[in-house]
């Protein structure tokens, strides 16, 4: 856990500053919850991080493109990583592309999102992306393309983080 600095502050008591006090540190901080209960800043971050436990990552699996897809998630995230070197294949422009499997229950994101793939290779520059839409028909993660081209050769790697639905 990372050191809190400690600086020279005032503090008001409600009628006036009181004098320095160059040792204040998160757990003499003191605050009320909305509850009414008394609490402290150490204690509350340590709680939020001890929330925030990611699940080891695990490999979704490989589209028929060869791009390999791991996930991990907390209980408020997930994470993707693809990685892998395109085939050399062609996608229609606005089809479903290339699908990986589905994503267990609970970790698909909200709405429909679609993130750029980085790739510079050929007819791939600015034409790929990692898309799922749980609104419409498909409820998995694909890359495709919005324009029809012939998939490029080229090795492409990147991580995509969301909200859970």
């Amino acid at each position: 856990m990372a050191n809190i600095i400690k600086r020279a502050i005032r503090i008001f008591n409600g009628k006036e500053w009181d004098k320095y006090h160059p040792e204040t540190s998160a757990d003499q901080v003191v605050y009320t919850k909305p509850d009414g209960t008394a609490s402290n800043v150490q204690k509350e971050l340590t709680e939020q991080n001890s929330a925030i436990k990611w699940s080891d990552w695990k490999l979704l699996g490989t589209n028929k493109l060869g791009i390999e897809l791991r996930y991990r998630y907390n209980a408020y995230e997930v994470e993707l990583h693809y990685k892998g070197t395109l085939k050399a294949l062609g996608i229609s422009g606005g089809s479903e592309g290339y699908i990986f499997p589905s994503l267990p229950e609970g970790l698909n994101p909200a709405m429909n999102i679609e993130y750029p793939i980085y790739a510079v290779a050929g007819n791939n520059s600015g034409k790929l992306a990692l898309m799922c839409y749980p609104m419409g028909t498909s409820n998995n993660f694909r890359i495709s393309s919005h324009s029809t081209l012939n998939v490029s050769e080229e090795y492409i790697c990147g991580t995509v983080r969301y909200t859970r639905g």
